[in-house]
């Protein structure tokens, strides 16, 4: 039964029109569907009773079975085509007028009441059926045919029995009353359901259209439900980030204050040497010995300030991404060596041992890298060591591995906790805030060296552990040098001073007490250099051409009427051999450009490094060697 019934709903699916307008359409287009098929199996049974038991008019039947048969194939394939609307009229019709002219063509034998009875009730149950599948108007032809069918056929019998004249006359009034009311019932059932079903489709229509407006109310409410969600979602996003920006300013803030406090703490002290122990050194009492012991105090103390207006000159330039690399050739082992000598005494009076360990020999340690800014990383990082440890060692080693160098400073010192303390690589930030009140200090050091190692092509990393000590290290991309034999063939390029020479030494200098400083600072160097000044850049230009035979300048950047850049520019068009070192108060990254695009030979800085002035003096006066087999 199952498949039997799967079946008839596959069949009733294909016959079926493919989009019915309601359920009262579909179930319509069931009964017409069912009655075509249960006519196709009585006709496809009389088809083959025909051929089993023959009769005269054998053909006659087959030629109307097979006509019935093909009205109704075609009543299904236009009922699946154009629906039931259309197929149902039209059939309603061809089953009238059918019945109609049957009745018409019975055979004069059969009998008048044979043809009334059989007229009336086949005609009154294919009206019934008909009716199933037409329309109101198509019902009103119907039964108009019906009727005037009925009507021949009461003529019929009158003209055949005249004496039952009454009875046919009753039965053609009742016949017709019948149809006829029949068929008004039918009209007015009709359109009462159609009326119905219209009504029932508009509240549908209407149902459809409020739920669809209901629909994209709903929808309009999901969606300013999802941007509320969303706008929830930012403000929640932006009160976290104006909760981090706001600690992040809260923490700004207090950094600011502690680096005010500390800068104040750290220049005043400074400050304070040099004032009082200038008033006291003015004191004619004084032994000789204490005012030299005095003047080193004011010494120290200078330096110590330089360093934190250095410091704070050099965080505030890296911060601005635009510092350079000046790569030069110089010997790794000196300069480790001097970082060594450097710290050495500080390191014996904190009872610690210093440890410099070295796989390089004396003629593989010449590099290609800015020794100035590979000089300032290592300082920052050995004083730190220096500075927190207070028993135990600080150990510095390097070595080359191919194209980069390795370095690693490593103290017993009091380290810290890596996991809960502040990034010690921002600036102004040390590991405990009661660091800078036992140890004092900035907190740039380590900023820097972070800075300039990652100029270089570097990343400093740290291990820390508190209480047990610190191991900095890093590596750097290098060129290692060639053609250099051995630290002695460098010092045979640079000889001794021969304080019997002449040479002629030109100072641009327009500040009075910075050109004295400057003079006295070489002729104490040696006596015998012959030193020229200009006040201004067009001074040293006339003072150069007017003296062919300086072998140095000293230009400065700032001077009045033409400054010292352009001043070198003019000097180098007819001097371009003539070694310039630029002086200047402000060691920033645009000067330095500047000055060696003009063709500047070196750079100072003041106060002047008495130490770097001296190599400056015997590298361009004393020793004739070309500048690249030196550096």
């Amino acid at each position: 039964m199952e498949y039997l019934s799967l079946i008839l709903t596959k069949i009733f699916e294909f016959l079926r029109p493919s989009n019915p307008k309601s359920n009262y359409e579909r179930q319509r287009s069931n009964a017409f569907i069912s009655l075509n098929l249960i006519g196709l199996i009585l006709i496809l049974v009389m088809v083959v009773v025909s051929i089993i038991k023959p009769n005269q008019n054998v053909k006659m039947t087959l030629f109307s079975l097979g006509a019935m048969l093909l009205i109704m194939c075609l009543s299904l394939y236009f009922h699946k085509q154009k629906g039931l609307k259309w197929i149902g009229n039209i059939y309603s019709l061809i089953l009238v007028i059918t019945i109609a002219v049957f009745l018409n063509i019975l055979d004069e034998e059969k009998t008048v009441l044979y043809k009334y009875l059989q007229g009336f009730y086949t005609s009154f149950l294919l009206m019934s059926i008909a009716v199933l599948f037409s329309s109101r108007k198509i019902l009103v032809v119907n039964a108009a045919i019906i009727i005037l069918s009925a009507t021949r056929v009461f003529v019929f019998a009158l003209k055949h029995e005249p004496q039952n004249y009454d009875l046919f006359l009753a039965g053609y009034i009742q016949y017709a009353l019948v149809v006829s009311g029949f068929s008004a019932i039918l009209y007015f059932a009709i359109k009462f359901a159609e009326d119905a079903i219209h009504s029932a489709n508009e509240d549908a229509r209407i149902k459809e259209i409020k739920n669809q407006e209901l629909a994209a109310s709903e929808e309009e409410i999901r969606a300013s439900n999802e941007e509320l969600r969303a706008t929830s979602d930012a403000l929640k996003e932006m009160n976290n980030e104006l909760t981090v920006a706001k600690d992040k300013a809260e923490e700004s803030n207090r950094l600011k204050s502690t680096f005010l406090t500390n800068i104040s703490h750290e220049i005043r002290t400074p400050l304070n040497g040099i004032v009082g122990f200038s008033n006291l050194i003015s004191d004619k009492e004084i032994s000789e010995q204490t005012r030299d012991f005095y003047s080193g105090i004011i010494v120290k103390s200078c330096e110590q300030l330089l360093k934190i207006i250095d410091d704070t000159l050099e965080i505030s330039r890296l911060s601005t991404k635009k510092a350079s690399i000046i790569n030069d050739l110089f010997d790794l082992n000196l300069l480790m060596d001097k970082l060594i000598s450097d710290f050495r005494k500080k390191a014996e009076q904190k009872n610690i041992d210093l440890i410099l360990e070295n796989s390089l020999d004396k003629s593989g340690g010449f590099i290609h890298s800015d020794k100035t800014k590979l000089y300032r990383i290592l300082y920052s990082l050995i004083e730190n060591a220096v500075k927190f440890t207070n028993t135990g060692y600080v150990k510095v080693d390097y070595n080359i591995e191919k194209d980069s160098i390795k370095f690693q400073v490593e103290d017993t010192g009091i380290g810290f906790d890596q996991e809960n303390s502040l990034n010690i690589f921002d600036s102004f930030v040390q590991a405990d805030e009661n660091i800078a009140i036992n140890y004092g200090g900035l907190g740039v050091g380590l900023s820097i060296a972070k800075e300039n190692i990652e100029l270089m092509g570097g990343q400093l990393k740290v291990h820390s552990t508190l209480n047990k000590g610190s191991v900095f290290h890093f590596s750097l991309p290098i060129i290692k040098a060639r053609n250099v034999q051995d630290q002695n063939d460098v010092n045979v390029r640079l000889p001794e001073y021969n304080v019997s020479d002449k040479h002629l030494v030109l100072i641009a200098e327009d500040e009075d007490l910075n050109y004295l400083f400057f003079q006295k600072l070489l002729e104490k160097m040696n006596p015998d250099l012959d030193v020229f000044r200009a006040n201004n850049g067009i001074e040293a230009i006339e003072i150069c051409k007017a003296n062919p035979k300086i072998e140095l300048v000293f230009m400065d950047v700032k001077m009045p009427l033409m400054n010292g850049i352009e001043a070198t520019i003019k000097i180098k068009e007819f001097a371009p051999h003539l070694p310039i070192i630029v002086q200047t108060a402000y060691n920033t990254f645009e000067n330095e450009e500047l000055a060696f695009k003009a063709g500047c030979s070196d750079l100072i800085t003041k106060p002047i490094d008495v130490v770097f002035l001296e190599q400056l003096i015997s590298k361009y006066l004393y020793c004739k060697v070309d500048d690249e087999q030196i550096f």
